[in-house]
């Protein structure tokens, strides 16, 4: 079920401490799109905030850059554990229809946490999961609509 998937990347995100958030990001999604999504200044940063504390060249986020590391990390645990690794980064990178083609990234980038999750809620229910890899299913599209994007044609 989506929401229990959800929840448990939610409980696993708070059990870590920041810097741990932080280098989950960056190894599986790359400093620069965790530096955007945190709204950081570079991916220098954000490689920064993935070094453990009393090491050389660590530095923590700011309080609102952890929060936004923190939602990013329940979404990216909760898809990859669906679908795989390599799907959240195209995940937040790709333009969704159900937020008017704004890539997800750029609502946690904004601070629309509660955006970033819902969409993420309605991409996780429509996996089913005696499929291959949890991909999602797809119901037919309205007419005079393509059967997929080119995004969604390129990740299927």
């Amino acid at each position: 079920m989506p929401t229990n998937a959800l929840s448990r990347a939610a409980d696993a995100t708070a059990r870590l401490e920041i810097h741990q958030v932080a280098k989950y990001l960056t190894d599986h999604l790359g400093s620069t799109l965790t530096a955007a999504m945190a709204n950081g200044l570079s991916g220098d940063m954000a490689c920064r905030w993935a070094i453990a504390p009393g090491e050389l060249n660590h530095s923590a986020p700011r309080a609102g850059e952890a929060c936004r590391l923190r939602a990013a990390h329940t979404v990216a645990v909760a898809i990859g554990n669906e679908y795989g690794d390599e799907i959240p980064r195209v995940w937040f990178l790709a333009g969704n229809l159900r937020l008017r083609t704004l890539p997800p990234a750029d609502l946690i980038r904004q601070g629309d946490l509660a955006g970033a999750f819902a969409a993420a809620l309605t991409f996780l229910e429509h996996t089913d999961s005696g499929s291959p890899r949890g991909r999602p299913t797809r119901t037919q599209p309205p007419p005079g609509r393509p059967r997929y994007t080119r995004v969604e044609a390129a990740i299927l």
